[in-house]
């Protein structure tokens, strides 16, 4: 069985390489960064755009009972991108950007001992604002429990 930090420690190293693809500026742990959306200049302090952030969700009962046969964990991976000149450029960087982790994680293991591959279930817009276009894929990681 995983800890959350562990999958989602997984998540961030496999998005890693979108730092020199991309440009990504911040990947780290959502933290409530997004929270108060009014003040972007303070935002902006505290992330830098692009960037991905990873949260997780929720788990299912299955995963805290013994004897549950797949335990689920949902996760987040926030995909921000700011650029206060073009809002088209906006969306544009953040759907870019949204094109670009899909692949990386649907489908795939990442090295963990996964019950199935991690699996995208949707994608949405979060936020869209003068400055900054949030977007969000929700994740669903499966596993064994050891015998």
């Amino acid at each position: 069985m995983y800890s959350i930090k562990q999958i989602r420690t997984s998540l961030m190293s496999a998005l890693e390489p979108l730092r020199q693809s991309h440009g990504v500026k911040t990947l780290m742990a959502y933290s409530g960064q997004f929270d108060d959306m009014k003040d972007t200049d303070s935002l902006q302090r505290v992330v830098m755009f692009p960037a991905l952030l990873v949260a997780f969700v929720s788990a299912r009962g299955s995963y805290f009972d013994e004897g549950g046969d797949l335990p689920n964990m949902r996760f987040t991976v926030l995909v921000a991108s700011s650029d206060p000149s073009s809002h088209a450029n906006r969306e544009d960087k953040a759907i870019d950007l949204l094109d670009a982790v899909r692949p990386i994680l649907h489908n795939n293991y990442l090295g963990l001992d996964l019950a199935e591959p991690i699996r995208v279930e949707e994608e949405y817009l979060v936020r869209a604002s003068k400055r900054i276009s949030i977007y969000a894929l929700e994740l669903v990681v499966n596993f064994e429990r050891p015998v």
